[in-house]
């Protein structure tokens, strides 16, 4: 990283300019590539300071792709539990609304 970047601003993957500092990061671009390779799916993220720069990028063969970090892939297990937790507070809410409506439904007939 260099002087003029910050923890928010990238550089370009071309040039390595800041990409804030070339018209104020008007033209910025993000470049999300995925492509199966020997049956895995790779991806290639890069930022550019100018369309001209991913262009020029893009016409060139892909670097090697970065294998994704172990944290970065999801479980199955912690996404099964993640799932069954949401189901469940739905579940919940649902039940809460039911038990609301009877209550709401009782007083209304007590009073007429």
């Amino acid at each position: 990283m260099s002087g003029t970047e910050s923890a928010d601003v990238g550089a370009c993957d071309l040039c390595g300019v800041a990409i804030g500092d070339v018209d104020w990061g008007a033209d910025e671009l993000r470049v999300e590539v995925s492509r199966e390779e020997d049956g895995e799916l790779r991806f290639w993220v890069a930022d550019f300071c100018t369309q001209e720069h991913a262009a020029e990028w893009l016409r060139r063969p892909l670097p090697e792709a970065d294998d994704p970090s172990p944290g970065q892939q999801p479980s199955p297990w912690r996404d099964r539990l993640e799932t069954s937790g949401c189901f469940a507070v739905f579940a919940v809410v649902l039940v809460l609304l039911a038990l609301g409506g009877w209550t709401a439904a009782r007083l209304l007939l007590d009073w007429f």
